[in-house]
């Protein structure tokens, strides 16, 4: 959601799906959180970055807790200045319960 009144963003990741870095399907990953993006102000030209929430799965009975979850991006608009589309790169640091650690990256768009 974006507020050009309160120049501020929020919103989130729904519907992930836990792929590979060759865009494979990480097997048998299931229950994979919503990722809640936290308010995060706009600066003048349109680019923001904030702190996230959330993104927990399991995998073959292990689980993935997300930590340190950050995003930044940009506001882009249409000939006349408006507002019309956010895209940006998220990141979170996944912590196994195994104790190994692993590194989440993607990419957000929304018109």
């Amino acid at each position: 959601m974006f507020s050009s009144i309160h120049k501020t963003i929020a919103g989130g990741i729904t519907e992930r799906k836990v792929v590979t870095s060759t865009g494979a399907a990480f097997s048998n990953s299931v229950g994979a959180e919503d990722i809640v993006f936290d308010t995060a102000d706009l600066s003048a030209d349109g680019r923001f970055k904030g702190t996230a929430s959330g993104g927990a799965f399991t995998q073959s009975g292990a689980t993935f807790t997300g930590t340190g979850q950050s995003f930044e991006g940009m506001i882009g608009g249409d000939a006349d200045g408006v507002a019309t589309s956010v895209a940006g790169a998220f990141t979170m640091d996944q912590a196994k319960s195994d104790g190994n650690q692993y590194r989440e990256t993607g990419v957000f768009v929304a018109d």
